[in-house]
C-alpha cells in the first residue's frame, strides 16, 4: 500500500479541503475503502505499517517541537497547527507544502483514522523470534506516543493496550458491554478445555489472546499443547452489525440499540467502533432480544451505512476547531 494523497483540490466554498490520514495494514480492504469515501470531500493520504516502519523519524518528548515522519518516497507527515477557527493549515516546520503528489510534498493533516493493529519492522525479519518481538514492541511504541501528541484528533486513540483503541477479549467486553445497557449472552471460562466442555455452548477465542482485525492471521496460541484454559459463549443462528461513528449508530435495530452502543464506545474511548449483535432464533424483527455478541475498534466497514457513517465522522473531526496537547493522557493499562 503506497497511496498519494487524492480528493479535490477545493471544497465547494473555495476553501482549501481538510487533510486525512488513514493509517492501515497493507491488507486492510476496510482501510482502502474508507480512504476512497473519504476522497470526495478532503485530501486522504493512505499509509501502510511497512511504510511506517521503514520511515524517518523525529518524535521529540517533552520539548514542544513539533513531529515529522518522511516516508521513503519523501512524503512528511506533520502535524497541523490547529487555531480557534479551525484554520491554521501549516505544518510546524515543515511548512505548508503540496496538497497531493509524491516525492517531498508535506502534508498537515488534521486528521487520523489508526486501523493498526502494530508496527512491525521489516528490517529484523530474518531476526530470531525475541529480536523481532522486541523490535516491533519498539516501533509500536514510538507510533504509539506519536499519535498521542499530535494535536490533529485521532480515531481511534492510541491506548497501551492497542494502537487503534483496546484491545479485549470476549469476555472483558461482554462485562464492558453489559455495564453498558446490552444483553449478553452467558460466558464460560474454564482452567481446563477438556473439563469446561459445556453442551450447548460454543468455542471461542481464549481471553487475552491480542485483538487483530478480522481478515488477518491469528495470532500464535500463547498456551502451550494439551489442555488450557478456554471460553464458551452460546451459539448464534445470526449476527448483525452496528456501527458507531462519531455521535451516529447505523445498522439494524440502531433506533433501540443506540444507547448502549455509544456508551460503550464511550466507555472504550473508540469514535468508531463496530458492536456485533447475536439474533436469537424467533427474534429477527425484535432488536430489544438481540444479544452482544462482540466489539470491533478496526470495523469492517461492510455492512449497509457503514462506510458512508464513517467517513462522514471523519470529515466531521477534520473541520472541528480542537487544539489537542502535544502530552495528551496516555490511560492505564487496566483502565483501556
Amino acid at each position: 500500500m503506497s497511496e498519494a494523497a487524492h480528493g479535490p483540490q477545493r471544497t465547494a466554498g473555495g476553501g482549501r479541503p481538510p487533510r486525512v490520514l488513514v493509517l492501515a495494514h497493507a491488507g486492510d480492504v476496510g482501510g482502502r475503502r474508507l480512504a476512497q469515501a473519504l476522497a470526495g470531500t478532503a485530501q486522504v493520504t493512505l499509509v501502510s505499517d511497512l511504510q511506517l516502519a521503514q520511515a524517518r523519524w523525529r518524535h521529540e518528548v517533552g520539548t514542544g517541537r513539533p513531529s515529522r515522519v518522511e516516508l521513503r518516497d519523501g512524503t512528511v507527515l506533520a502535524d497541523a497547527e490547529l487555531d480557534a477557527d479551525g484554520g491554521g493549515d501549516g505544518g510546524g516546520d515543515g511548512g505548508g507544502g503540496d496538497d497531493c503528489g509524491v516525492g517531498g510534498a508535506v502534508r498537515a493533516v488534521r486528521a487520523v483514522v489508526c486501523r493498526l493493529a502494530t508496527v512491525v519492522p521489516p528490517q529484523f525479519a530474518a531476526s530470531a523470534a525475541a529480536d523481532r518481538d522486541y523490535a516491533a514492541t519498539e516501533l509500536t511504541a514510538l507510533t504509539v506516543s506519536w499519535l498521542a501528541s499530535l494535536r490533529s484528533p485521532v480515531l481511534n486513540l492510541p491506548t497501551p493496550r492497542g494502537l487503534a483503541g483496546p484491545q479485549r477479549g470476549p469476555a472483558e467486553w461482554a462485562v464492558r458491554a453489559a455495564a453498558a445497557g446490552f444483553p449478553v449472552a452467558p460466558v464460560r471460562l474454564a482452567s481446563s478445555a477438556r473439563a469446561g466442555a459445556t453442551a450447548g455452548l460454543e468455542r471461542r477465542a481464549l481471553d487475552g489472546v491480542p485483538f487483530l482485525p478480522r481478515g488477518y492471521d491469528a495470532p500464535p496460541d500463547p498456551w502451550p499443547p494439551g489442555d488450557r484454559p478456554a471460553l464458551w459463549t452460546e451459539p448464534g443462528e445470526q449476527v448483525r452489525s452496528l456501527l458507531v461513528a462519531g455521535g451516529d449508530v447505523v445498522g439494524p435495530g440502531a433506533e433501540r440499540l443506540a444507547g448502549p452502543a455509544r456508551r460503550l464506545a464511550a466507555e472504550a474511548g473508540c469514535g468508531l467502533l463496530e458492536v456485533l449483535l447475536q439474533v436469537p432464533s424467533g427474534a429477527a424483527d425484535d432488536p430489544v432480544r438481540w444479544r452482544f455478541a462482540g466489539a470491533e475498534p478496526v470495523p469492517a466497514l461492510a455492512w449497509p451505512g457503514q462506510l458512508d457513517a464513517a467517513a462522514r465522522a471523519v470529515h466531521a473531526l477534520a473541520l472541528t476547531p480542537r487544539h489537542r496537547s502535544r502530552t495528551a493522557r496516555i490511560p492505564h493499562p487496566l483502565a483501556g
